[in-house]
């Protein structure tokens, strides 16, 4: 009886075991990096500017991986930018070329709809489509898909374009909640390791971590070990002895990173944006030469059939003259007969 329920058991036992060992084995497998050219576009913004040189953020990374450009020539990606592609790339860093344009906060293009006159030449220039509206029509402008590259701008025979900054959109658009300030005294000396905060923390972080990771301005260690899991209730800084403003930075860097996340979202939302608009125009550039082609070969026959009919009239011409010939050689002829 033994054996039997053995020998039944045995076949599913196995498969777990093949199972497990999958497992395991996948999961030691490194997962392959990505090319060099998918990391360098990847943290390039995704504005789509040209001011680099280069028609688009990924021609850029191409000459970036061909040796054919410089690792500073994007202004939208600050000095920032050019360390993390230096870093991709393994070369020294070098400081943002200044010529091509200067680093600004993240704006968005907006319409003065009363003075446009919908000539459709912002449409035409901008490079995620994020323009709309039609010939003697009134455009505007989609915010969540504009880049801010400013090549709306140059175009507009009005002058009806401005280049706003997200954050007087936003407080335009709504009121901020109020922030709670904790009434907290600069910190009279340095965190002495108490670990007083950790124990009221009431989310079971470990402040004092996340106080050495943000003074040092390492926001991904701090989003790591939970940050953005804080609700800025302050047990911790009433618990700190040596009154160190833990909220206040925590705060700090948790702005800070949410301007990072949304930046990065921006940029994959308009490289996905971009690559439709490339797909869009070169559609629309088929078409148009399929068009012209079906007309091609009507234009072709017409002028044939037109070239036919001459030819005809001209036959008959010429045939009819050489009737007349004949007539009167033959008149001529009976003539002087008799």
């Amino acid at each position: 009886m033994m054996v039997q329920l053995w020998l039944a058991l045995l076949p599913p036992l196995l498969l777990l075991a093949l199972l497990l060992v999958l497992v395991m084995w996948v999961r030691r497998v490194p997962v392959a990096p990505l090319p060099l050219l998918e990391q360098i576009d990847a943290v390039l913004p995704q504005t789509q500017c040209g001011q680099c040189g280069y028609p688009g953020c990924r021609p850029y990374a191409t000459a970036l991986v061909a040796g054919e450009a410089d690792i500073n020539q994007c202004p939208p990606g600050g000095q920032e930018g050019v360390v993390q592609i230096a870093h991709l790339m393994q070369v020294p860093v070098k400081p943002l070329d200044s010529s091509r344009g200067e680093t600004k906060p993240f704006r968005l293009a907006v319409i003065d709809e009363a003075n446009c006159i919908g000539c459709t030449l912002c449409i035409q220039a901008c490079p995620v489509d994020a323009i709309v509206g039609a010939a003697k029509q009134m455009h505007t402008v989609l915010a969540d898909a504009c880049t801010g590259c400013e090549l709306c701008i140059p175009p507009c025979p009005t002058a009806c374009i401005d280049m706003v900054a997200l954050a007087e959109l936003q407080a335009e658009a709504a009121v901020p909640p109020p922030v709670v300030e904790l009434e907290h005294p600069e910190a009279s000396q340095p965190c002495i390791r108490c670990g007083a905060c950790i124990e009221v923390c009431p989310a079971e972080l470990q402040p004092q971590a996340l106080y050495w990771f943000t003074s040092r301005q390492q926001e991904a260690l701090a989003e790591q070990h939970g940050l953005l899991s804080c609700t800025e209730c302050g047990d911790c800084n009433r618990a700190c002895p040596s009154q160190l403003p833990l909220v206040q930075q925590f705060r700090d860097t948790r702005a800070r990173l949410q301007q990072h996340h949304e930046a990065r979202q921006r940029a994959d939302a308009a490289r996905e944006q971009h690559a439709w608009h490339v797909v869009r125009l070169a559609r629309d550039k088929q078409e148009r030469a399929d068009r012209l082609a079906a007309k091609a070969p009507v234009v072709q026959e017409a002028e044939v059939e037109q070239v036919s009919d001459e030819v005809k009239a001209r036959q008959a011409a010429i045939a009819a003259a050489m009737a007349r010939a004949r007539q009167q050689l033959a008149a001529r002829d009976n003539g002087e007969s008799t």
